[in-house]
């Protein structure tokens, strides 16, 4: 009776562990390809450039156990200037892997089509499902369009902004700030990281993200 107990204990225990080195484990890293171009378009947009990050579910050495999915993934941003005054909190930014929250129309004029907002897309453009291996996610952070001295972050909510998704108030002046951000999911939490993010001239190449 006694042995099985112990052996019933120790099945138990044997779980519990497997479990626990099976948790997600989430970091945020600086994207070698952090800048993306955003080409521009007569008379609809100017050129952009977005910045990014990458987060890494990282897997059990060799991958020899299968680490369990993040769940729900959503960024947490936080935008502190060069006194300490918060000027964006918990900001929930793009997944790169999430569509474009549009749905296309045939449009009833020479056939142009008509981009409707999908609110539906929108509400999951900030949230994802990350899976263990070494590529990670691409998450996006903020935009800056030629010719304007702001950049803004870039939200699913920023499709909503009918100037090249720059919605006031995810706007962020000229300057050189500290980005803090973690990843929250339903069974997961990333340490926090800080990074530089200055943001200078009118000049598109004026937004940069670096290491602290």
């Amino acid at each position: 009776m006694i042995v099985n107990l112990v052996a019933f204990g120790i099945a138990l225990l044997a779980v519990f562990v497997f479990e626990v080195i099976k948790r997600p484990r989430l970091t945020v890293e600086l994207h070698d390809d952090r800048y993306q171009v955003i080409d521009a378009i007569k008379d609809v947009r100017q050129a952009a450039l977005m910045v990014r990050l990458k987060t890494i579910n990282r897997p059990i050495y060799k991958n020899w156990i299968q680490r369990n999915t993040a769940t729900n993934c959503r960024s947490r941003i936080t935008i502190v200037d060069d006194v300490g005054k918060i000027l964006q909190k918990d900001i929930a930014t793009k997944w790169t892997a999430r569509r474009t929250p549009f749905t296309l129309f045939p449009g009833p004029y020479y056939n142009i089509p008509t981009y409707i907002i999908d609110d539906n897309l929108v509400e999951v453009c900030d949230r994802l499902d990350i899976y263990a291996n070494y590529c990670g996610e691409e998450l996006s952070v903020a935009q800056k369009v030629e010719g304007d001295a702001n950049c803004y972050l870039f939200t699913g909510e920023s499709y909503r902004s009918n100037n090249q998704y720059r919605l006031p108030k995810y706007r962020i002046p000229q300057g050189e700030y500290i980005l803090e951000i973690f990843i929250e999911g339903d069974n997961a939490k990333s340490p926090n990281k800080k990074y530089k993010l200055r943001n200078q001239g009118q000049n598109k190449e004026g937004l940069t993200l670096d290491l602290c």
